[in-house]
């Protein structure tokens, strides 16, 4: 299960109890992510990432740099950095933002 939501801008995770305090551009934020345990491990989180970014804009696909999480676990925030790694190919900082 995915949702998400419209964004103008995430923040940086710094640690996973520190974000900077400089805005950057995004899109998309991911509200809520969940695997039953069964499926971990197998790809399904990522499926559902990559389903959101390709299905919440009409006619685009939304750039992984565009993507913010909200308030993620400590297993969240390893999740978004391997995802961001694996289509980037780098280290890249994870984006959070403040859910309404």
């Amino acid at each position: 299960m995915a949702t998400a939501e419209p964004i103008k801008k995430g923040f940086a995770l710094k640690s996973p109890s520190e974000r900077s305090n400089v805005s950057r551009q995004a899109m998309v934020g991911i509200h809520k992510i969940w695997v039953h345990k069964k499926c971990r491990e197998m790809g399904v989180a990522s499926m559902l990432v990559d389903a959101v970014r390709s299905k919440f804009q009409y006619g685009m696909v939304v750039p992984v740099q565009m993507i913010a999480f909200s308030s993620p676990t400590e297993a969240g925030t390893r999740f978004a950095a391997h995802y961001l790694r694996a289509i980037l190919g780098k280290d890249t900082a994870v984006l959070v933002y403040d859910c309404v």
